[in-house]
């Protein structure tokens, strides 16, 4: 569980990493994190930003954590046509 002061940036971004099924980094792919509870915001200050994973397979996006303490949920969703959604969350506490 990622935590911080209400309002400030995390320390690092939201990541995750895509891997084929032999392990290998899936590079050129759409991932959508979008923040789904509270009042955190993505980069850019927004709710809902699209990247696509680089050379390691890593998609990743900086968070600020909402301006009143609470659960914050990010979600992040995989935009593919090749494969079933794949998606994950992430939660993170805003502190006093």
């Amino acid at each position: 569980l990622l935590s911080g002061k209400a309002g400030t940036s995390a320390p690092e971004p939201l990541s995750l990493r895509l891997e084929d099924a032999a392990g290998n980094p899936v590079s050129g792919q759409s991932v959508v994190f979008e923040v789904t509870y509270n009042s955190g915001r993505l980069e850019r200050d927004k709710a809902r930003v699209e990247v696509n994973t680089d050379e390691e397979g890593l998609a990743s996006a900086n968070f600020r954590f909402g301006e009143n303490p609470g659960v914050n949920i990010v979600k992040a969703v995989v935009k593919s046509k090749a494969t079933r959604k794949l998606e994950t969350s992430f939660e993170s506490m805003a502190l006093e």
